[in-house]
């Protein structure tokens, strides 16, 4: 494990090279398995974090939150006023199913996207112990030495050497 504090992210670019490995404990061999897989006790995986699930009330409160929605909810209020009881209930008819249509497709999405998470996984190419290897992108930790090509996604954030 690196014994140094990490330096604060604005500072990594400016260190020469030989000081970023050796803060970092690693070089152009990379890391060994073992040290990789103790940072990634002690770090966690290479994640974003999950945005929370809306409940589902808040969801379906969320609906009425169009500018377009407001207008049609005074236009309904307004008709109840002037006594046209039969346009107010054709507006919030319209304004319900609406909702309830949102509702239906935002939780599908959510889903979906769910699922998606779940099955495509992305990898990296790093250095580990001399020799390149392919590693699923929430195992990088810090000190592992990345390999891009052209066309690749930067899998982390990392100093580009």
């Amino acid at each position: 494990m690196p014994q140094n504090q990490p330096k604060p992210v604005e500072a990594w670019h400016h260190d020469r090279l030989v000081e970023v490995y050796r803060v970092l404990e690693s070089g152009v061999h990379g890391l060994t398995p073992d040290v990789a897989q103790a940072r990634l006790k002690t770090y966690g995986p290479n994640e974003l974090p999950q945005p929370k699930s809306l409940s589902a009330a808040a969801l379906f409160l969320r609906q009425f939150a169009s500018t377009l929605i407001v207008i049609l909810l005074v236009a309904a209020f307004l008709a109840l006023a002037l006594e046209e009881t039969m346009d107010a209930l054709v507006i919030l008819l319209a304004v319900m199913v609406n909702a309830c249509v949102g509702y239906v497709q935002e939780r599908k999405a959510e889903q979906a996207l769910a699922e998606l998470r779940r099955f495509v996984q992305y990898f990296a190419r790093v250095v580990r112990d001399g020799t390149e290897q392919q590693v699923k992108v929430e195992e990088l930790v810090p000190g592992d030495v990345v390999v891009l090509k052209a066309g690749d996604l930067v899998p982390a954030d990392a100093r580009l050497v």
